[in-house]
């Protein structure tokens, strides 16, 4: 490094930074001395030359620079991460325990920040501690598979092998090729009786690192002792290994196992179901109706076959069964299933089914489930109003602008339930009014817009709009969904996959995802036109109205559909293989929307497929436009 480079740190940093991403660590660490000569306060320097150190292996040193590193600059808290785990590689936990929590203090929303301390914690013995911060990692990035991993192993240790396989098999299905994950669910199978996919296990972590030796003895044993074949087992045991495959998306070996246990108890309506569930995931639509409908005939009582009985004859076009047998979803055994956010609200007044003769009544409708249902369902609001002298509506407070700005004229809303129900004389969940109405897919309502901007707001953005990007063709972009949903990992893609769309100059691309600290956007390309307002976008009232001025937004399948929907905006969804009930199954357009377009996975996780799909829709479009 000469000395004019080294009187410019920060091209000098950055030197060093070019260095290493070529790989010439010796020159790196030769640049990071030499720059530190001339300029010893120079933090990034020594955190760079820590993380050298660590790398080769020599903690000893990687711990003293990148100590100097947070002492020159204490409110960086990568600095502090790094050395908790420096720290605890050298097994002085004290110190990375302490280190680890000032990293957390200086920075509660890095998903790694924690992930290193629960090291370190578990380390330490401290497992419920470590199980913990493991989890604070998973609700900043539900996708970290090596904290689904040590979650797993803390559980373990603490006893809770249920749920620890749970946590591991949640790593493999993220990452595949993370052989220890594998190797801790195979363990846990293996121990529970589960040969097959113990064995599939410990193949895929010899796949992932074939000098694995722990799993290739573990492989050996099982073959040797037999468990290369399926060999005899009754039809729980074929039950619980179906269910460990699918818990892997192994949909096709999970239904084979599901068919083993029927084979041998041809009558079990918990199988059945089991076996429904996997099918539809395969579009296997006309099997899975079979399958629930057996359920539901062996036990009436089983909520849970009944709601997927219903889910499936939605998708199919049966909306008349589907909308009655979707009111299992309030049974006790359905609303077990949390992570669809499905509870029934608490009301003591009589649900309203239909009833006629109510034109001198009131009916108090009830938000549930996700925003985007609020808005596909909020259209029956208003037919609600011709049938009832007066209408109620419960939503959630981020919603609640918005509907004042739609419905304020004919509904009374509320951002919460009353205190006092004396005043109304019926009730219905908002998603059981299809029921109510009898919608059928030809009877859809869908007078567009329903959900409306007043034109100042609107034209706030429109102006904004036309001032970021003259001349161009605005078109809002979500790729996430809400991370809690059950089929988050299915529905929402890497935003690495729509670089291909993005580096098209012709369009402005405006930004609809709403991101915490952690979510990931890749480099955008150069010459990508790309406008991010959402930290503006306090709620879906100030959303909608920048969707208001879009020429297009595509989205997966989250609320930004809904949405734009609503509002009667062009809208493209980009949809999963096994795609919702709700946009019935093989088709391009949907009842709900008149301007949505559906772009269909042709195959599971086939996502680059839809993207090349869109990108040629997208020269259609332009030269129409």
């Amino acid at each position: 490094m000469t000395m004019q480079l080294a009187d410019r740190p920060d091209e000098a940093l950055c030197q060093v930074q070019d260095t290493m991403r070529i790989g010439d660590f010796p020159l790196a660490e030769q640049q990071c001395h030499s720059l530190l000569h001339h300029h010893p306060a120079a933090h990034q320097a020594w955190h760079l030359l820590g993380l050298l150190a660590f790398r080769s292996g020599r903690l000893t040193h990687a711990a003293e620079w990148m100590g100097n590193a947070a002492r020159l600059a204490p409110s960086v808290a990568s600095y502090q991460s790094d050395l908790c785990e420096i720290w605890r590689r050298l097994g002085n936990l004290p110190m990375a325990i302490a280190c680890g929590e000032q990293a957390i203090a200086l920075t509660p929303d890095k998903p790694d920040a924690h992930y290193n301390l629960g090291l370190a914690y578990s380390d330490a013995a401290d497992l419920s501690r470590a199980g913990q911060c493991f989890r604070m990692a998973l609700e900043r990035d539900p996708r970290h598979d090596q904290a689904w991993n040590n979650l797993g192993s803390a559980l373990e240790r603490q006893g809770d092998t249920v749920t620890a396989a749970s946590a591991y098999a949640q790593a493999t299905a993220l990452a595949p090729g993370n052989a220890v994950a594998q190797y801790n669910l195979g363990m846990l199978q293996r121990a529970r009786g589960l040969t097959l996919p113990a064995r599939h296990c410990f193949e895929a972590a010899l796949a992932a690192q074939p000098d694995f030796a722990a799993a290739r003895q573990q492989l050996q044993e099982l073959l040797t002792s037999g468990g290369q074949a399926d060999g005899p087992a009754d039809a729980d045991e074929w039950h619980r290994r179906g269910i460990a495959c699918y818990e892997q998306t192994r949909i096709e070996e999970a239904i084979a196992c599901y068919q083993q246990a029927l084979a041998r108890e041809p009558e079990r309506a918990d199988i059945l179901n089991s076996l429904g569930f996997a099918l539809q995931d395969l579009d296997s639509m006309d099997d899975a109706l079979d399958c629930f409908r057996h359920s539901v005939a062996l036990q009436p009582d089983f909520a849970m076959a009944r709601l997927n009985l219903a889910m499936a004859q939605l998708k199919l076009g049966d909306w008349e069964e589907g909308w009655a047998n979707y009111e299992a979803r309030w049974d006790s055994v359905a609303s077990d299933r949390s992570q669809q956010g499905i509870h029934r609200p608490p009301c003591p007044l009589p649900q309203w089914r239909g009833e006629r003769h109510t034109r001198g009544d009131s009916l108090l409708v009830i938000t549930e489930q996700g925003y985007g249902d609020a808005f596909q369902f909020s259209r029956y609001l208003t037919l609600a109003a011709g049938r009832f002298a007066r209408v109620g509506f419960a939503c959630s407070l981020p919603t609640l602008r918005l509907m004042e700005w739609s419905f304020n004229d004919r509904i009374v809303l509320m951002s919460h339930m009353p205190a006092d129900f004396s005043g109304w004389d019926w009730q219905c969940p908002l998603m059981s009014l299809p029921l109510a109405f009898a919608t059928r897919p030809d009877t859809v309502p869908a007078q567009m817009p329903y959900l409306r901007v007043p034109p100042p707001a609107a034209g706030h953005w429109r102006e904004r709009l036309a001032r970021a990007a003259p001349d161009r063709l605005r078109i809002g972009i979500a790729w996430a969904g809400r991370k809690q949903h059950r089929c988050d990992a299915r529905r929402s893609l890497d935003p690495g996959l729509l670089l291909p769309l993005l580096s098209d100059p012709r369009f402005a691309w405006v930004s609809l995802q709403k991101r915490a600290d952690g979510d990931s956007m890749p480099a955008l390309p150069a010459g990508t036109h790309w406008l991010d307002w959402s930290d503006e976008l306090t709620d879906f009232a100030d959303t909608a109205a920048l969707v208001s001025g879009l020429d297009l937004v595509i989205s997966i399948d989250s609320v930004m559909v809904h949405l734009a929907g609503a509002l009667d905006r062009p809208v493209w969804m980009l949809n999963r293989f096994d795609g919702e009930w709700r946009w019935l199954r093989r088709r391009d357009d949907s009842p709900w929307y008149p301007g949505l377009r559906l772009f269909s996975q042709p195959a599971f996780g086939d996502w680059n497929s839809v993207i090349g799909q869109v990108a040629q829709a997208l020269d259609v479009w332009f030269r129409q436009h």
